[in-house]
């Protein structure tokens, strides 16, 4: 694995993860949302083949928590390999 994606990974997770969010069911932006159930039932209404790909994350306390859908790992390793773009991620 690439341990440069995998850091920048890890640092979008962790500081910043609305900038590898993606969007859901026809968003073309990604969204956030205000409980983890309500991203948790949107991915699960989501493409199988999509939804096996992603999981969600949340960033935030008490009432400014906000939850993301993003790649796991494996999902965001591959699409770095293929585009060599992490540009998202900006340390």
């Amino acid at each position: 694995m690439d341990r440069t994606a995998q850091q920048a990974y890890q640092w979008a997770i962790e500081n910043r993860p609305s900038s590898i969010a993606v969007g859901l069911a026809g968003d073309s932006v990604p969204c956030s949302f205000q409980r983890k159930s309500m991203a948790e039932t949107r991915l699960a209404q989501s493409d199988p083949r999509f939804r096996d790909g992603y999981r969600v994350v949340g960033i935030g306390e008490k009432a400014g928590r906000r939850w993301y859908v993003v790649p796991t790992l494996e999902t965001y390793l591959k699409r770095a390999a293929e585009t060599g773009d992490l540009s998202h991620a900006e340390q």
